[in-house]
């Protein structure tokens, strides 16, 4: 009786209990091998191919998205960048060749002799100006003029050629640097130095965009720091123009 009580029950559970689907096995298998095996290296590799494909894909793409829009031979190019390199050069040499030539010493009691010499030296000296008429030459007569023709110059290299700015703002500083040698008068600095910041704005939005044409993306930012270099070698040139002050005068230097 007992027996067939359990019979009954055992029945009835496995009538009440969800059904699993039978595992399918080969005549070969074993209920062991049912069980799933670790991944592997190459399923690992299996799963990353096609990231894997489109790198390889982009990779390939890269050199000829990495060409200049103006291609040169490397020795054009290097001359283009040594040109535009001695340019900014002598950019930054005219603009503060200024802080060299000038000596507020007070030279009350000295020998006629050697506020003579001073005078050729040092141009406050010769046209009699203080240092409130030099701070408006450094920043009025300059930085002022130099910050407005900047937005000037972005638009203008926007729509016209870039060959044709750098030379004329490089003529332009000439002249400008031409009068300030030639100065008679405080007026003459000054008005030397409006358009000596008005024409050197334009030199670095037009270097730029010559730079960026002629040079490939990957090599861009090299080409970049070379020609910003020049500011700092302009400034020690304008720096050692001090040892010329004797046997040339601040108007031979200028």
């Amino acid at each position: 009786r007992k027996q067939m009580v359990l019979f009954v029950l055992a029945c009835c559970c496995s009538l009440v209990s969800p059904r699993r689907p039978a595992l399918r096995m080969s005549k070969s298998s074993t209920p062991y091998d049912t069980v799933a095996a670790p991944p592997t290296r190459s399923s690992y590799a299996s799963l990353l191919q096609p990231r894997r494909r489109r790198r390889q894909l982009h990779l390939s793409a890269a050199p000829e998205d990495d060409r200049p829009l103006v291609p040169l031979s490397p020795v054009r190019q290097a001359a283009c960048v040594g040109s535009l390199l001695a340019l900014f050069t002598v950019n930054q040499w005219s603009r503060s060749l200024i802080f060299y030539l000038v000596d507020f010493t007070d030279r009350a009691g000295q020998p006629a002799a050697a506020v003579a010499e001073a005078s050729r030296a040092f141009m406050n000296v010769e046209l009699g100006f203080d240092q409130a008429q030099y701070g408006l030459l450094a920043s009025l007569g300059f930085a002022a003029v130099f910050s407005f023709a900047s937005f000037l110059a972005g638009l203008a290299v926007d729509k016209a050629d870039a060959r044709t700015l750098l030379p004329t703002s490089g003529v332009l500083w000439s002249l400008a640097m031409l009068w300030q040698a030639a100065a008679s008068s405080f007026g003459d600095v000054l008005g030397s130095r409006f358009l000596l910041g008005f024409s050197q704005a334009f030199c670095n939005p037009a270097a730029y965009v010559a730079l960026g044409r002629i040079s490939a993306p990957s090599s861009r930012a090299t080409v970049l720091g070379v020609y910003s270099s020049g500011v700092y070698i302009g400034g020690g040139l304008a720096a050692l123009s001090i040892l010329l002050d004797g046997p040339l005068g601040w108007r031979g230097v200028s």
